[in-house]
C-alpha cells in the first residue's frame, strides 16, 4: 500500500479531476458531435437517396473530419499545458512544491489525471458510437471498426499529451510550450525533409524522391493520412511515449523553480535550443530560395545567410529577454556557427565518400528496379493494419493498374542498366544544373531515371537522375526494348482475351468508332495488339507521334485498358483491313479536304500564337511559301508522318471535310517526300 501511495497522491489526483473536469466534458461533447452525431446526420441526409456510397459511415470512423482531428490534437496538448501550468508561474510553483509530496509523485499524479481526462471521454464516445451503429444497423460498420477508432484515438491522444508534458518541463513560458510541442511533433518529418532537400542540392544521383516518399515519422502528419497503422508504428509510438515520460520525469525532478518565465529552464539546453533553431532556419530558407530561384546556388547561399542571421538574432532576444544582442559574445557564437556550416558545405561539394561514382560490382547484384518514378514497392512489407480498407464504390470502369514491378533479373538486362548508369556517371561534368535543369524538366526528351539495386547480401543502393534522353539512346535502347520493361509499362500485355467484354476503337480527329463484341474478333484483335506492343522498338516508344485511335478494352471485372493505336502497329492494322474495319477505325484521306504546310522557326511553339485552329488556317493560306496538298496519297503520307505541333520546325494543318481542322507538325527527317522537295530539306 505504501508503494502505491508514493507513486501518486490521491488527494492531488481528485483535486486535478475536479479542477479540470471541464476538459473531459468538453472533449466528450466535441467527440460526440464529431462521431455518433455525424453518423446519425449522415444517415438522415442520405436515407431518401436511391443511390449512395454505403462505406460513407466507415470513412467517418477513419478520422476524415476536421473537427475530430482538431480535437484529437489540441485537447491533449492543452491538457498537458493546463495540468502543469503552475510550473510557469513563480508563486504557484513555490506553493505547490511546499506540499509534503515528492516531485515524482506530483508528476505521476498529474500524468494519471491527464490520462483519465482524455481516455474517459474517448471510451464513452466509443460506447455510444457502438450502440448507435448497432441500433441503426449502418452497413459495413461493426464493433471492430469502432474498436479500431478507439485504439488509434487513445494512442495519439497519449502521444500528444505526453509530448506536451515533456516540452513543458524544459520551458518556462506556456505559449512557448504549446508552440514547441507542435514543432516537436513535426520535427521528425520536418528535419528529415530539410536534410534531404539540402543534401540533394550537392549530391549528384541522390534518390530524393524515394527517401521523401518514405517520410511518415510525424504523428501529426501520420494522423492526417491514417488509412491504417502497422504493428511497427504502434510499437514505435508506445516506446516514444515511454521515453518522453521518463525524460519529462527526470527534467521535472531537476528543474529549478526560479526558471519559471524563462524560455528554456535548463542552462545546458539553451545552446542546443539556440543552434538547433538556427540550423533548421538555415536549411529552410536555403531550400526555399533554391526551389524558387531556378535552383540557383547563389540564391541558396543567400538563403543560408539570411535564415541563420534572422534565427540567431531572434533566439538570442528570446533567451536573454532583451533586444541588446549586438555585442561581441553573440557575434562570436554566430561566427563559430557560420564557419562550421561553411566547412560542412565544402565537405558536401567534395564528395569525400565517393557516393556519386559508386556502382556495385555486377557479381553482387541480384536484380535492379528501374523506373522513371521513385518507388519503395520493390522493398515494401506492411502488416498489422488497424483499419479495414474501404473499397472504391465508383461503378465506372477503373484503369488497369495490376502491373508487375519493373525489376530486372536477366543478366543481359542487368548489364544494360548498369551500362546506362555508368554513362550517366561519366557525364557528370555535363549534368545540367540551375536554370538549365529547370528548363530541361519540361523538355520532351527529358527522362527521369530511378535505380534501386537489390544486392545479394540483402542491402540496397538507390540512385535518381534527370537526363536528356536524346544523349542516351544507345544505352536506353536495350533496356526499353526488353521484355521486362514492356511488361511493366504495357497493361495490354496482361489482358486475357477470355475476360474481355468488348473493345471500342475511337478514331482520332473524326467522330467515328468501331465496337468489337464477337469473342473471336476480340481475341484476334487483342493478340494483334499484344504482338505489336511486344515488337515496339526504342524509337517507337520514344516517338511522340499521335495515335490514330484510342482503343479501350473493357474487362469483365469492371476494369479497362487503354491503348493508343500507333502508326507502327502493323499487325493490328493488317487485322483491321482483313476484317473490313480499317476505314472505320481511323482518320482517312477521304475525310480531309487538304493539308497546308509552312516553314516555321525551329523550337518555336507556334500554337500559342493563335486563338483558334481556323485562325491559323487563314494565316497559313496567306503565306507565299504555303504548300497545299490535296492528293489522297500525299495526304496519307502526311498522316503517317505528322507529330504534335509543339516546337516542330515545319507546321501543318489538316482541314477536314466536316469543317474542323487539326494542327500538326513535321520533323525534317520524317517529313513526306513532297514536303521535303517543296522546302528543299
Amino acid at each position: 500500500m505504501k508503494s502505491k501511495t508514493s507513486f501518486i497522491d490521491t488527494g492531488i489526483l481528485l483535486n486535478d479531476l475536479k479542477r479540470h473536469a471541464w476538459i473531459g466534458a468538453g472533449y466528450l461533447l466535441g467527440m460526440l458531435l464529431a462521431l455518433p452525431l455525424m453518423l446519425v446526420m449522415t444517415h438522415s441526409s442520405i436515407e431518401p437517396t436511391a443511390s449512395y456510397d454505403p462505406y460513407v459511415y466507415l470513412r467517418i470512423l477513419q478520422f476524415n473530419s476536421v473537427l475530430q482531428l482538431a480535437l484529437l490534437v489540441l485537447v491533449p496538448i492543452l491538457t498537458g499545458l493546463w495540468l502543469f501550468h503552475y510550473l510557469q508561474d513563480d508563486r504557484a510553483a513555490d506553493m505547490i512544491h511546499t506540499l509534503p509530496v515528492r516531485r515524482e509523485t506530483l508528476y505521476n499524479t498529474h500524468i494519471l489525471a491527464g490520462i483519465i481526462l482524455l481516455t474517459l471521454p474517448l471510451g464513452i464516445t466509443a460506447l455510444i458510437t457502438w450502440g448507435t451503429t448497432a441500433g441503426m444497423a449502418f452497413p459495413h460498420v461493426n464493433g471492430g471498426d469502432v474498436l479500431a477508432w478507439l485504439c488509434v484515438a487513445l494512442l495519439f491522444s497519449l502521444v500528444f499529451f505526453i509530448t506536451s508534458v515533456c516540452v513543458g518541463m524544459f520551458t518556462g513560458i506556456s505559449t512557448l510550450q504549446g508552440i514547441l510541442t507542435i514543432i516537436l511533433l513535426l520535427l521528425p518529418m520536418g528535419l528529415y525533409w530539410l536534410l534531404l532537400s539540402n543534401y540533394n542540392m550537392y549530391t549528384y544521383g541522390f534518390a530524393y524522391d524515394f527517401y521523401f516518399d518514405e517520410i511518415n515519422y510525424s504523428p501529426l502528419a501520420r494522423l492526417n493520412s491514417i488509412s491504417g497503422l502497422t504493428g511497427t508504428e504502434i510499437l514505435v509510438y508506445l516506446l516514444a511515449v515511454g521515453f518522453l515520460y521518463f525524460v519529462g520525469r527526470y527534467l521535472y525532478r531537476k528543474r529549478r523553480l526560479e526558471y519559471a518565465g524563462s524560455a528554456i529552464a535548463f542552462d545546458g539546453l539553451q545552446p542546443v535550443f539556440k543552434y538547433g533553431v538556427v540550423f533548421c532556419c538555415t536549411l529552410l530558407l536555403g531550400s526555399y530560395f533554391h526551389n524558387w530561384q531556378n535552383y540557383s546556388m547563389e540564391w541558396t547561399y543567400f538563403g543560408y545567410l539570411l535564415g541563420s542571421l534572422l534565427a540567431y538574432v531572434l533566439v538570442e532576444m528570446l533567451l536573454t529577454k532583451s533586444i541588446n544582442v549586438f555585442h561581441w559574445q553573440a557575434a562570436r557564437g554566430y561566427i563559430i556557427y557560420a564557419v562550421s556550416m561553411v566547412l560542412l558545405i565544402t565537405a558536401l561539394h567534395v564528395d569525400l565518400s565517393g557516393y556519386e561514382k559508386r556502382i556495385p560490382a555486377i557479381a553482387d547484384v541480384d536484380s535492379i528496379y528501374y523506373a522513371e518514378i521513385a518507388s519503395s514497392r520493390h522493398n515494401q512489407s506492411r502488416s498489422g493494419v488497424v483499419f479495414r480498407e474501404v473499397p472504391n464504390q465508383n461503378q465506372n470502369p477503373q484503369p488497369y493498374t495490376s502491373l508487375p514491378d519493373p525489376v530486372f533479373k536477366e543478366p543481359r538486362d542487368v548489364e544494360a542498366i548498369m551500362a546506362l548508369h555508368q554513362q550517366i556517371i561519366n557525364n557528370r561534368a555535363q549534368a545540367s544544373t540551375g536554370t538549365e535543369l529547370k528548363r530541361m524538366l519540361f523538355e520532351d526528351d527529358t527522362r527521369r531515371v530511378f535505380l534501386a539495386y537489390n544486392l545479394k547480401n540483402g542491402r540496397h543502393l538507390y540512385r535518381q537522375y534527370v537526363i536528356d534522353g536524346s544523349q542516351y539512346g544507345p544505352v536506353l535502347k536495350p533496356v526499353m526494348e526488353s521484355r521486362t520493361y514492356k511488361l511493366a509499362h504495357s497493361p495490354v500485355l496482361h489482358v486475357d482475351p477470355q475476360l474481355v467484354k468488348f473493345v471500342e476503337i475511337r478514331a482520332t480527329g473524326v467522330s467515328r468508332s468501331v465496337r468489337l463484341a464477337d469473342e473471336k474478333m476480340i481475341a484476334e484483335a487483342v493478340m494483334a495488339l499484344q504482338t505489336d506492343v511486344n515488337n515496339r522498338t526504342y524509337e517507337d516508344i520514344m516517338s511522340n507521334k499521335p495515335g490514330w485511335a484510342n482503343i479501350s478494352i473493357f474487362l469483365s471485372d469492371n476494369r479497362q485498358v487503354e491503348v493508343q493505336w500507333a502508326p507502327s502497329f502493323t499487325h493490328f492494322e493488317a487485322w483491321l483491313k482483313q476484317n473490313g474495319q480499317y476505314e472505320k477505325a481511323r482518320l482517312m484521306p477521304d475525310d480531309i479536304q487538304y493539308v497546308l504546310v509552312v516553314k516555321g522557326s525551329a523550337g518555336d511553339d507556334w500554337t500559342k500564337k493563335v486563338s483558334s485552329n481556323q485562325q491559323y488556317v487563314l494565316e497559313m493560306e496567306k503565306r507565299p511559301d504555303c504548300l497545299k496538298i490535296t492528293d489522297p496519297s500525299g495526304i496519307e503520307a502526311c498522316l503517317r508522318s505528322y507529330y504534335n505541333p509543339n516546337k516542330q520546325p515545319y507546321w501543318a494543318a489538316f482541314v477536314l471535310k466536316d469543317g474542323n481542322s487539326m494542327l500538326a507538325g513535321f520533323k525534317p527527317e520524317d517529313a513526306p517526300e513532297l514536303v521535303k522537295r517543296h522546302f528543299d530539306f
